[in-house]
Order: C-alpha cells, then structure tokens, then sequence
C-alpha cells in the first residue's frame, strides 16, 4: 500500500544528521507539546487532569463510552472485555493457529496465505533470533474492516475521541503479530519501557487469545501519560538516554526509567488478557511488552490498530489554530 509511512509527529526525527543532537530534539518536543495544548481534544491530557472540567469530551460514543474516555483521561489505559462478535473473534482466532501452525512448521507461509489470504511477514527479533520467532499479517482498508466490522467501529470512535476528526477508511490497517518463544533464558531484560509520542496518542490492542504471566504481557505505566511540567523534564532525561542508545546500542540504563517512574507516581501494571480482549491505551505513556521471562514454548498474539499513518501535521496543525 502507497504512502503508509508514519506522518503523526513522531518521537525523535530519524535520520543522520539530527538523531544525534539533543538540541534539535528538544526544540521538536516543545514545539508539538505546545501546539498540540491548542487543540481541544488533546487538550484534557495535559496538567493535572483531576482538577480539570470534563467539558471538552466526546461522550455520546457508544463502543468509547464515558466510561473508556474516563479511564483514557485519567489513568492512560481502558480494557474492555467481550469486546467482539462471536464470529469476528473467530476469525482472529482461526489466523492466530494458523500462524502456530507456521512457527511450529506444521504447515508452509503457502499454505497459510491459500487458507487466510493474506501474506506472512516473518522476522525473527534482532536481539534473540535463536530464542523468539515471529510472524506478522497486515490487513489494510476494505480488507481489514471486512475481517471486523466491529473493530472498525472501535477504531474510528477512539480516533475521533483523540483527534475530534473522521478516521480515513483508506488508512485503516490492522496487523497481526504472533511471536513463538523458545526461550532457555529470561529474555524479558531485552524489553525497555519507552513512550510512542511525546504528544497524546492512542493504540488498540486486541488479544484473540489468552496472554497470562508466562505469555509476556503488556506492561502500562498508568497516569505516566499526562503532559506536565514534571513529565517534560523526565522527557529531557528519555530523550538524552535514546540518542545515547542512537550512538550506541550498548550504552542503556534499563533501570532509570523505573526509577523515574515510582518517584512521578506512575503505577506498573502488567494487562493479562482474557480472549477476545480489547485494550485502548494511551502510547504517550510509559509502556513495553514485559518480554518472556520464563523458559520454554509459549505463544503470544496481538492485534495491534495505531493511527500514526491517519493524521498529520498539517491537520494537527489546522485543528489548533483554525476554530469553526
């Protein structure tokens, strides 16, 4: 699919030149946290949310009900149970033995795209190729709303939440990523805590399956993604700390950003899915998948919806300054 690049400000300007200059990065950081202080729908996620009015919510969503855009607000993390039809689900669930079949080498990539018409990614992790494979499937527009109707609708209600605009359905895709662990040592150490954007910004997480304590959850820092004062600062110490991995992959604290997060408030919380599980969730804020930190076979799947690709600067742009 043509121009499905990330244009949502993204969290550090990727390239040769300005990756490496901590000046640069910061001046992109203040520039995005202030403009994004204009628009109105980003605006509750800023200062100390308890204290504000709830006047500028969109509460007459039926799936993002006050409910979820409470929890969004105040704590960065929402989950919903049951959250598809029965079908849907099993859709999800049929794709997902299908990508077990494939990493246990029952049956061919051929075979699975015969069955479920959609091509596998296969890309071991860097870090542990002897220890993690995976497998990813990506569904795109009329393709991905027809394998869930229902998820669409999930999608476009909490993009207008975020955002106060329509989700372009040209835009919509879902990826599968099904990640089979052979582990013979704990390899949750090579998962970092990290924030996707420094500005509000949300993501879907559906589990088809059941993902418990030995199926590597994901791990969320609730309140950690409210924009302050505070958080700006311990953004100065994240930025510094990811250009210095830039330069050197070795060079990482991995227990700075705990530390940093218990003295803030911030609370960790590992989110054990039931099937059929969606969770809306705040990417803005402290997070990672905690990694598998027990040996032997396990089986982990997400569904993963992100907006990224649907908005960008022009629009943020355009809904802070230009009020009808």
């Amino acid at each position: 699919m043509k121009n499905f690049n990330p244009v949502y400000p993204k969290l550090f300007l990727y390239n040769r030149f300005f990756s490496k200059f901590y000046l640069i990065q910061k001046l992109h950081q203040i520039f995005w946290v202030f403009i994004s202080k204009f628009n109105k729908n980003l605006k509750p996620f800023f200062s100390d949310i308890d204290s504000m009015k709830k006047e500028n919510y969109i509460s007459d969503l039926i799936l993002v009900n006050e409910f979820h855009q409470n929890k969004l607000v105040d704590e960065g993390i929402s989950v919903a149970t049951d959250a598809l039809p029965i079908e849907e689900h099993k859709k999800f669930f049929e794709i997902c033995n299908g990508f077990e079949s494939v990493l246990n080498e029952d049956i061919t990539q051929a075979e699975f795209y015969n069955t479920f018409g959609t091509k596998i990614i296969s890309s071991n992790k860097e870090y542990a190729p002897e220890q993690l494979s995976r497998m990813a499937g990506h569904f795109y527009s009329d393709q991905a709303i027809n394998l869930s109707p229902t998820l669409y609708e999930w999608a476009k209600e909490l993009f207008y939440f975020t955002f106060g605009m329509e989700l372009p359905k040209n835009k919509f895709f879902i990826e599968i990523i099904s990640e089979k662990s052979s582990a013979k040592e704990n390899i949750s150490k090579l998962s970092r805590d990290h924030i996707d954007r420094f500005i509000p910004a949300t993501k879907i997480l559906y589990s088809p399956k059941e993902i418990n304590k030995e199926q590597s959850p994901f791990v969320f820092w609730k309140k950690s993604h409210k924009t302050n004062k505070e958080k700006l600062k311990w953004h100065d110490n994240f930025i510094r700390q990811e250009i210095s991995h830039l330069k050197d992959e070795t060079n990482y604290d991995q227990n700075i950003w705990k530390a940093q997060a218990e003295k803030s408030g911030f609370i960790e919380e590992e989110i054990l899915c039931q099937p059929n599980q969606i969770n809306l969730v705040m990417t803005s804020g402290l997070h990672r998948r905690s990694g598998f930190k027990y040996t032997g076979d396990y089986f982990r799947h997400m569904v993963f919806i992100s907006f990224y690709n649907c908005i960008g600067p022009k629009e943020i742009l355009k809904k802070a300054f230009i009020k009808k």
